[in-house]
Order: C-alpha cells, then sequence, then structure tokens
C-alpha cells in the first residue's frame, strides 16, 4: 500500500527542500538481521570466507548485509556444497530477503510546496501516483482542520500518522542543523506495509 506522506522542512529553495529531505529520509536505516551462532559457525567453515575475508568476521559481515555485494548467493551455495542444516540455509534466504525489502526505498519524493503555494515537481510527474499542484496550504490546513481545529501545516507541531483510510496524509517535521529559508511541504509517495 503506498500513501502520501508529507514532510515539513526549511530551506532556501524548492529542489533543496527535496534534496535534503531525500538525505535525511535515507538516513533512516532499518536494523540488520540477527545471524544465530549455528550459522556464523557455517560461514567460518566455507572457503568464500578464508579466502577472500582472511577470516575476518566483521569484513565479512559489512558484505554479507550490503544487498549490492553477492556474497549472500555465494556463501548461500557454499552451505548447500556443505551440506549444512536447512536452518542455516533457511536463515540465510530469510536475511537476504529482509535486506532486499529494507533495501528498497520505502518512499519516492514528489515535489514540495512553498509556504506561497508555489509547486515545484521532483523527478518525471508522469511516474506520480500524486499530483502536488493539487494541494495548497488552505486545502492541506482544511484537511487537517477535521481533526486538529485551527491547525496550521506550516506551524503546529503535530506529527501525525497515516491512517487506514485512503484520503490521510502523515506529516513529519525534518530538521538539521543550520536550516534557513522557507518552509516547504515535501510530497513523498510512501510505501506502508
Amino acid at each position: 500500500m503506498h500513501k502520501l506522506c508529507l514532510h515539513r522542512i526549511k530551506a532556501p529553495s524548492p529542489e533543496f527542500a527535496c534534496e535534503k529531505a531525500n538525505e535525511l529520509l535515507k538516513s533512516i536505516k532499518p536494523p540488520k538481521p540477527n545471524i544465530t551462532e549455528k550459522t556464523i559457525e557455517n560461514i567460518k567453515k566455507t572457503n568464500l570466507f578464508r579466502d577472500e575475508y582472511d577470516s575476518d568476521i566483521e569484513e565479512f559481515l559489512y558484505d554479507f548485509f550490503n544487498v549490492e555485494s553477492a556474497v549472500n548467493g555465494w556463501i548461500r551455495d557454499e552451505f548447500v556444497e556443505m551440506g549444512c542444516e536447512e536452518n542455516s540455509i533457511d536463515e540465510i534466504d530469510n536475511i537476504y530477503g529482509r535486506l532486499l525489502d529494507n533495501f528498497t526505498p520505502f518512499y519516492h519524493i514528489i515535489g514540495c510546496l512553498s509556504e506561497n503555494n508555489k509547486s515545484y515537481i521532483n523527478g518525471d510527474p508522469k511516474y506520480h501516483r500524486w499530483d502536488v499542484n493539487d494541494y495548497s496550504i488552505e486545502g492541506l490546513n482544511k484537511s487537517y482542520q477535521k481533526e486538529f481545529a485551527n491547525f496550521n501545516v506550516l506551524k503546529d507541531l503535530n506529527e501525525i500518522e497515516p491512517d487506514e483510510s485512503d484520503d490521510s496524509i502523515s506529516l513529519w517535521e525534518l530538521n538539521y542543523e543550520e536550516e534557513k529559508g522557507e518552509t516547504y511541504l515535501v510530497f513523498s509517495d510512501t510505501k506502508i506495509d
């Protein structure tokens, strides 16, 4: 399911607002999955671990948790060749699946709206589910005022979570050091599981 989310941020330009929001959202990383001791023991028995990583488990795990590396597939193949227990093979498959799920960005920045209702589109709009041009500060204020009296989308500190309704829009404050400029509402298409 995808939801429209707003990220309030101060920035000197709409381009910077979208770039900074993207940078700040990218820095939110899900935790790495745990690996059982048995699987670690099996990893240490592989030729890949001994030959390519000089038995350095930290270096190995760094690559193992990097989805763009082929280490997961290679280690799984060696587990099969070694006749490892299905539990370790399944664990590698499950970890890789979770890493892939978390690697896929959970959001896509589609544009922003300035405090003066000027819209800026980020990327090719034909791939966007929502059109930033369809929204205004006044319209957003009215939609939030159904739940919060006299709500001002540019100033009020409420961080609003998305709910199950199709028309709910979450709102989050994004802050960074030395922020300056006008307030922008950055729009993101966010994957909600």
